[in-house]
């Protein structure tokens, strides 16, 4: 698919994603608030209790819905993912992620996150020509099976072609 790097900071492939389910622990925060908020449900809430989860194999998920744009506040699920039947532990919710086109970027460390999104819906957007952000669609963080041994993550935002 096609790739895009503006001032080499973070690499943007278009790229399809699948649908899938996942369950996690959520929490409402905002733009403030995020670098203490979501951090803090993953070390003291969700990361004890994600093997809970039926089908888990070491990869997460950082779900954002927007809520009001206005005051920048979303919900935040940190979560797994799951078999579309998987039973939803106790104090744990679901979620369906849709599938389809998303602009993913490639983040080397959990210290870029935030320059991260700033890039995605900052300069790579305003330079489209061909996409368009799917607003329907929360955005997320993929962390593979292998992210605690490489720091490499990827963001999806959900694109669609410009009409």
């Amino acid at each position: 698919m096609a790739s895009t790097t503006l001032k080499e900071e973070f690499e943007i492939k278009i790229a399809p994603a699948p649908a899938l389910r996942v369950i996690g622990m959520k929490i409402r925060s905002s733009l403030e608030f995020a670098s203490r908020d979501c951090p803090k449900l993953w070390q003291e809430s969700f990361a004890p209790r994600m093997t809970e989860v039926v089908g888990f194999n070491g990869a997460a998920y950082g779900v954002s819905v927007m809520i009001d744009c206005e005051t920048m506040t979303f919900d935040y699920l940190a979560a797994v993912s799951a078999a579309p039947d998987a039973a939803v532990p106790s104090g744990m919710e679901a979620m369906s992620l849709s599938g389809g086109t998303y602009a993913q970027c490639k983040v080397e460390s959990l210290a870029k996150v935030s320059a991260a999104y700033k890039f995605v819906y900052g300069p790579w957007l305003e330079a489209q020509s061909r996409w368009e952000l799917d607003l329907s669609a929360p955005c997320y963080e993929f962390y593979p099976a292998e992210y605690m041994e490489n720091n490499i993550f990827y963001i999806y935002v959900k694109v669609n072609e410009k009409k």
